[in-house]
C-alpha cells in the first residue's frame, strides 16, 4: 500500500527511476511502519510477540526485544495523535522526501 501510494505522487513520478528507487530504499521501513499504524487495529504487540508460535520464529536477543517495544510505543503514540488522512499523507511525504532521517 505504501509503495502504491508513493508511485501515485506526481512529484515522485517526475524523478528518475534511480532517484525513485533510492528514496524508496531509504524510507521503506518508516513508510511501512506509518502505514501499519494507520491501518492496524489497536493491538497489544506484547501479547502477540509473547505467543509461543511467534517467539520460536524471532531471535531471542535484547535488540529484538527493544525493537518490539519501540514499535509498540510508536503505535501507541500514533493512536494518541489520531491524525486524519491528510495529516498522514503529509507525514508520508516528509518521510519519503527527507532521506537519511
Amino acid at each position: 500500500m505504501a509503495v502504491r501510494w508513493v508511485r501515485c505522487l506526481v512529484p515522485f513520478q517526475t524523478l528518475s527511476k534511480t532517484d525513485q528507487q533510492l528514496l524508496l530504499q531509504e524510507s521503506w521501513k518508516e513508510l511501512f511502519l506509518l502505514n501499519f499504524a494507520q491501518w492496524s487495529v489497536p493491538w497489544d504487540l506484547g501479547t502477540l510477540f509473547d505467543s509461543p508460535q511467534v517467539r520460536e520464529r524471532l531471535p531471542d536477543d535484547a535488540t529484538t526485544n527493544l525493537e518490539m517495544k519501540t514499535i509498540q510505543e510508536i503505535l501507541c503514540r500514533f493512536r494518541q495523535l489520531s491524525p486524519d488522512s491528510s495529516e498522514v499523507g503529509c507525514m508520508k511525504a516528509v518521510i519519503l522526501f527527507s532521506p537519511g532521517n
